[in-house]
Formats: C-alpha cells, structure tokens, sequence
C-alpha cells in the first residue's frame, strides 16, 4: 500500500508568528496524564498536538519549569499513549503546562487521532444541540 497520502503538510497564515499559542486545543473529560515511574496521575486541562496542560493538584512543588518529564496519557483507565517526553514550560497555582519533545512518528500519529476524534465529537455535539 502506498503512503502517498501521509506527505507533510505545513499551513502558514499571516501574523501566526504573533499568536500565543500554536496549536488547537482540546478538553476532553477524564483524561488523565501520569508520570512514568511515580504512580501518580493528574486530570488534563487541555491538550494539543504540541503539548499538553494538567492540574498538578497539592503537587505542584514537585514541578520545574525547564524539566523533561516522561509522561503517559489514559482515559477511562485505559492507556492510550505512554512514554512521551515533554517539557515544561509553565508552573503557576493549579497549572502545568508542557511542551511536546521529539515525538516519534506513531506518537504523532496516534495524538492526531485522538485529537480529531474530540473535535469531531465537539462538532457533533454542537450541532445535536443547534448552537
């Protein structure tokens, strides 16, 4: 089967060099992010094809902006992605957001997906409810 069809794409618009943030961003509920090797686990705020933001609870100490952390994402108590590295790059009271390092190419895959399948849950549910 040919993989014509997986060909890098790269959209640029004007001025989205001035834009905090560069990737869409989704909630998706009971989505949990723990960190390998400790056993604990925290809810996702949002999460985006760049990096993702979780709710560090009483933990918050425990976090350094500027640390690579390795980190698994489950929901439902399902693990959906395990071992992505990621930076942080924001601590503050009930927030640490982190920013995706190297992926590999099934990790972006698979993160693609799940944040397709979000939106076009959104959209349904958007519609289902004629807003």
């Amino acid at each position: 089967m040919s993989k014509e069809y997986l060909f890098n794409l790269d959209v640029k618009y004007p001025g989205e060099e001035r834009l905090k943030r560069k990737a869409y961003r989704v909630q998706l509920v009971g989505l949990k992010v723990s960190l390998d090797g400790s056993g604990m686990s925290f809810s996702v705020l949002d999460l985006s094809a760049t990096g993702v933001a979780f709710d560090p609870g009483a933990h918050k100490h425990n976090f350094v902006k500027g640390a690579i952390i390795s980190i698994s994402l489950w929901w439902k108590n399902k693990l959906i992605m395990e071992g992505l590295k990621a930076r942080i790059v924001r601590v503050a009271n009930k927030l640490v957001a982190c920013q995706f390092e190297k992926m590999d190419y099934k990790q972006e895959l698979k993160l693609d997906k799940l944040i397709l399948e979000v939106q076009k849950k959104m959209i349904a549910l958007k519609k289902k409810s004629g807003k």
